[in-house]
């Protein structure tokens, strides 16, 4: 398991080690366990922070946004004092933080039904793109006969907005405004109800033009990295799917191996008791996931684990064997932000361990091996092997 905190190089050798010594696809992070599977790609089609001057509106869906990412939220609203921008806040009825702000606010009880809610309304009026749909969306009929089979009146009761003219008006507005970009945090919403607005923008015809359709924001400083550098049991780095025939061809080609095929839900695998051995690298799900694992009694049921940690956390007193780490700042190498570019760093500092985390990993896969790599221009030249071509 890798946590969200660690550098692209240290994440892509876990998977790695993973793959090669322990012949298993069972990599993941407590951080996306058991949330869905829509996060993986809700920030591929993301606009651009400084296209936000460029907009007509701005949607911000839950009002913490501010708070968990103050850069983005300076964007905004420096682009509403001085570029007279809208800012509309759609928030959970008991929360108000940004009222002395904005003054355009509306209540929504349920995210995931509200936003369900509008793309029936669209797609019962015939109000969609259908020629951006036509060239860019597969299964869009599918969709369709789904959603308009589940009934609209229920869907705006869950929503907890008083009536259907709410969600009317707030499509009408949202489609006849030439530009506008929907901006929200998996922190606040769920994948589902991130899905539902992906799709908002889809069937709109808004999604990957200049200045309009979404900015979906990370919840730690390298959570689209478990994704990019292939952390999840579905996914290779580069975002391959794992059983798919290039990423088998890489493999066979980059590290000399076969790929392991079989394809286990972690979640269910911790809660039935299956694990034998878990690796923990860099999270604290004890401590502080957000999941009923952080109650600890699926690490109760776990075999040997071993915990690599910064501090002795709730976790690492739960271990068998505790491997110390290295700070960031002693390490160096590399983050993928929510605009999947990536940051590099230089460590400043020599680590206070005898081996920084990458050196432990490399001297695990040498054990079994997987040699030739040194360090971590080694480490990042092999894994962008793994990344699409132009």
């Amino acid at each position: 398991m890798a946590g969200a905190r660690l550098s692209n190089e240290e994440i892509y050798l876990i998977q790695k080690t993973a793959r090669t010594v322990a012949k298993t696809n069972n990599v993941g992070s407590f951080s996306y366990l058991a949330r869905g599977d829509y996060y993986a790609q809700s920030a591929q089609n993301n606009v651009p922070f400084q296209e936000i001057r460029d907009t007509s509106k701005v949607y911000l869906i839950g009002d913490g946004l501010f708070e968990e990412h103050p850069v983005l939220g300076y964007m905004i609203q420096n682009a509403f004092y001085k570029k007279d921008i809208e800012v509309s806040v759609l928030n959970t009825n008991k929360s108000q933080k940004l009222n002395h702000k904005f003054e355009s606010q509306a209540e929504i009880g349920s995210f995931y039904h509200f936003f369900k809610a509008a793309n029936h309304y669209i797609l019962s009026n015939g109000l969609e793109n259908a020629l951006f749909i036509k060239d860019r969306i597969d299964g869009f009929d599918d969709y369709k006969k789904a959603l308009l089979a589940e009934d609209y009146a229920l869907l705006i009761q869950k929503a907890g907005i008083c009536c259907l003219e709410k969600v009317e008006s707030f499509v009408k507005e949202y489609l006849h405004e030439m530009n506008n970009i929907l901006v929200f945090s998996e922190a606040i919403v769920s994948s589902e109800t991130a899905q539902e607005i992906h799709n908002l923008a889809l069937i709109s015809g808004k999604l990957g033009k200049t200045a309009n359709g979404l900015i979906s924001l990370k919840e730690k400083n390298n959570s689209q990295a478990i994704f990019d550098m292939g952390a999840q049991p579905q996914l290779l780095t580069g975002q391959l799917d794992i059983n798919s025939d290039e990423a088998k061809e890489k493999i066979k080609q980059i590290w000399n191996t076969e790929a392991p095929t079989s394809i286990n839900n972690l979640n269910d695998l911790m809660k039935d008791g299956k694990i034998k051995n878990a690796f923990i690298f860099g999270e604290d799900p004890v401590g502080t996931t957000l999941s009923d694992i952080s109650e600890g009694s699926c690490m109760d049921k776990m075999g040997f684990t071993m915990v690599q940690d910064y501090f002795m956390t709730a976790t690492a007193k739960k271990a068998d064997l505790v491997m110390p780490a290295s700070m960031p700042i002693e390490t160096g190498g590399s983050y993928t932000n929510t605009q999947r570019y990536i940051q590099e760093f230089e460590a400043h500092f020599t680590p206070k361990v005898a081996h920084s985390n990458h050196k432990q990993m490399l001297a695990i896969l040498e054990k079994f091996d997987f040699k030739g790599l040194n360090d971590l221009d080694d480490i990042k030249a092999e894994m962008i092997k793994f990344f699409p071509q132009p």
